[in-house]
């Protein structure tokens, strides 16, 4: 079920974001756990991990909401 809520977030953070913002920011992006309210993302570097947080947190954790 994690996996679908993913699904519906990252579909529709593409159509928000566009192209180009989701293939370098969201694509790159592993959801590994929803627990509590809060989600727990893989990034590849710590570089994506602080500037997705600071960038798309808020938007990353309202699709999720929506989704689910």
């Amino acid at each position: 079920m994690q996996s679908e809520y993913w699904d519906k977030a990252r579909g529709e953070l593409f159509r928000v974001l566009g192209t180009n913002n989701f293939s370098c920011w969201i694509e790159p992006l592993a959801l590994t756990e929803l627990r509590d309210g809060a989600a727990i993302i893989e990034t590849p570097t710590r570089f994506m991990r602080d500037w997705v947080s600071r960038n798309y947190a808020d938007q990353i954790l309202r699709e999720l909401n929506t989704a689910g």
